[in-house]
């Protein structure tokens, strides 16, 4: 008898072939999750839809350089403002129209213009994603071994964005009628708040005082934040 070969090899396990897909999958769906948040988190630009009107007077015909402005409160804006606190809301305008000549008026001194701005967020269903009941059709083998259609219901919930609306009005102080009117809205990609508020005010202040009438759309670069 030849002798027998006792040397021993160890076993060769093979992958499961599901588990190396799922390994795979996962994979994938880590490298685009990756890809996506550089995106997200590096948005360039803001494209609100803005709608502006004008109705300059005898008495107000226009905004002179050096002019002076107060804010003008509405009640529910006494309190904290639901998009931004309404004080910090009202120092990103204060910014915004210093290149246009208007200034804060002085402690106890009467303002030349009345400014009322007003910033808010809705949530509002995507118009291609409404949600419900939706039918989805899946083979199934009969018993006699034929395949039929079967219809099968399944609900979809809607899909939500986020709408930015904001609205500024000015008017001849203390009581004159509203001279000029903007607003601007947007529901896209948004960056940090206090970044977005401020592309909403220039947006709505672009070709002050004597904008287009209408709706037109304007593209607001945003500020990159620096490299370290």
């Amino acid at each position: 008898m030849q002798g027998q070969d006792h040397s021993s090899h160890p076993p060769v396990h093979k992958p499961a072939r599901g588990g190396l897909w799922w390994t795979v999958w996962w994979l994938a769906f880590a490298l685009l999750v990756l890809a996506l948040l550089p995106g997200c988190a590096g948005i360039r630009m803001v494209d609100p839809s803005v709608t502006s009107h004008t109705q300059w007077t005898a008495s107000a015909p226009s905004v002179q350089a050096g002019d002076t402005f107060a804010f003008d409160r509405l009640p529910s804006q006494l309190a904290t403002g639901e998009a931004l606190p309404q004080s910090d809301l009202e120092a990103i305008t204060t910014q915004a129209l210093a290149p246009l000549g208007l200034q804060p008026a002085a402690a106890n001194a009467a303002p030349r213009w009345l400014v009322q701005v007003q910033a808010r967020t809705q949530r509002i269903v995507a118009h291609n994603q409404p949600g419900g009941w939706f039918p989805q059709h899946h083979v199934m083998i009969s018993s006699g071994g034929g395949f039929v259609w079967s219809p099968v219901f399944i609900y979809q919930a809607p899909s939500y964005s986020t709408e930015y609306q904001l609205t500024l009005l000015m008017r001849p102080a203390p009581q004159g009628p509203v001279v000029f009117e903007s607003r601007a809205v947007y529901d896209g990609p948004a960056p940090e708040r206090a970044v977005l508020w401020k592309a909403l005010i220039d947006a709505a202040l672009r070709d002050f005082p004597n904008p287009p009438t209408g709706p037109r759309r304007i593209v607001i670069d945003l500020p990159q934040p620096d490299k370290k």
